[in-house]
């Protein structure tokens, strides 16, 4: 089965609004085992929505409209839908009974204008919206053809979808579709492809690769008509790449670096406290983004100045004068002072230039140093970002490798790497 999606509406065009309901629909077809083949964009105009439904219908099986449903002059999608297959549109008492029902529980009165959200093409069937009060319509106009429309507004789209058209197309589409995301960090995209070049070669199941923010995401995409074959097909492909990739991955789908680090920490009953400097209060953001952090964080400080970092962590003054605060002695120094200062089992310290200005030939823009300590243990790793980054990429990227440094110090359980590790991004 093919699809195309319509997203209607002048302020899409415009570029004011993102379109978050294609890239979500795209999802949700796939996962269904539908291809979506293309998205199409298109101003409040009943000749360009006519156009581009009528050329959808010549090369795909579902047509998917967004937007364009409401109650004002402008929303014109069941119009162009009408006209397009040369249907009247007729109301639909059922569409016109819920919209007064919408309005009768809030003791509003329903203005005249809302009545033409029942206006449905002749032989569609309504799709009830349970939170505003534009309906949308699911329509076979031909054998295996259909058509859907939706409201623009995206919380609306999605409840209709989850409620509806989600298990209606699942009827249609014969195939078991199974996806799954192998997530990886500290690896650059170039190396991963080239260790999985004949898998991204395939066409069942499907290998790809995605990088967002330094995080390599391979997406295994595994079809079949048997939903035993299709979950086989995947677990071996799965296995495979984590056999030639396995000391880079942390995590599947939506897994995050932080929410892996706190399964390690809750698991081990461990504690932990950051010092930064350069990430500015990033990692600690991140690391409590997770629900239930407050178990396993016990200080996080952000120690930007050299007084800071003297007056509050107990970094020496003379480390500063014979190294700099961008040196792999401060943030050793950053790491056992945090520990101590907090009682807790790991102390993190991290410290770098994010630039623009700041950078040296001997330490330039994007040099990071962390410091990873136990009571017994310390790693320091040397991290070389791309200086011609912004400074809010220096900034997050250098966030991530102290999470997955973090997170390989705690799955080696501690074993102590008495050499700088060396990574250039």
């Amino acid at each position: 089965m093919i699809a195309e999606i319509i997203c209607v509406g002048d302020e899409l065009v415009l570029g004011e609004v993102l379109n978050t309901n294609a890239q979500f629909l795209a999802k949700e077809l796939l996962s269904l085992g539908i291809n979506s083949q293309k998205h199409t964009i298109v101003k409040d105009k009943i000749n360009d929505i006519k156009y581009a439904i009528n050329k959808a219908s010549k090369t795909s099986n579902i047509i998917i409209l967004t937007g364009g449903l409401g109650p004002t002059d402008d929303d014109i999608t069941m119009q162009a839908v009408a006209s397009a297959f040369d249907v009247d549109l007729t109301i639909n008492n059922d569409a016109l009974n819920n919209i007064e029902k919408f309005f009768q529980a809030r003791n509003i009165q329903m203005p005249i204008s809302n009545k033409k959200q029942a206006l449905i093409p002749q032989g569609a069937t309504i799709l009830k919206n349970p939170v505003g009060t534009a309906p949308g319509i699911i329509w076979k106009f031909k054998q295996n053809k259909f058509i859907l429309a939706f409201p623009g507004v995206p919380y609306e789209m999605t409840e209709m979808w989850i409620q509806s058209a989600k298990d209606y197309l699942k009827n249609i589409s014969s195939k078991n579709i199974k996806i799954k995301n192998l997530k990886h960090f500290g690896i650059p995209e170039a190396k991963i492809g080239e260790k999985i070049k004949d898998l991204m070669e395939e066409d069942n199941p499907q290998v790809a690769p995605y990088v967002d923010n330094g995080t390599i995401r391979i997406r295994i995409n595994a079809q079949d008509e048997s939903k035993e074959k299709a979950e086989s097909l995947l677990k071996n492909t799965e296995k495979e790449i984590l056999k030639r990739t396995g000391r880079y991955f942390y995590g599947y789908d939506n897994d995050t670096l932080e929410s892996v680090i706190s399964v390690l920490l809750k698991k081990n009953n461990l504690t932990v406290s950051i010092a930064e400097s350069c990430t500015g209060g990033l990692i600690s953001s991140k690391l409590t983004d997770v629900s239930g952090s407050s178990k396993y964080i016990k200080l996080n400080l952000v120690t930007y100045s050299n007084e800071a970092k003297i007056n509050m962590i107990n970094v020496s003054e003379q480390t500063l004068i014979a190294h700099g605060a961008v040196s792999q002695d401060t943030a050793k120094e950053m790491a056992k002072g945090i520990q101590k200062l907090s009682g807790c089992d790991i102390g993190l310290g991290i410290t770098g230039i994010a630039g623009p200005t700041g950078g040296t030939p001997e330490k330039p823009v994007g040099l990071v140093y962390i410091g990873i300590c136990d009571n017994k243990k310390l790693n320091v790793h040397k991290v070389q970002l791309n200086s011609k980054l912004p400074r809010f990429k220096i900034k997050t990227l250098a966030c991530d490798y102290a999470l997955n440094y973090l997170r390989i110090f705690l799955l080696n359980e501690f074993s102590i790497n008495k050499k700088t590790s060396i990574i250039e991004a």
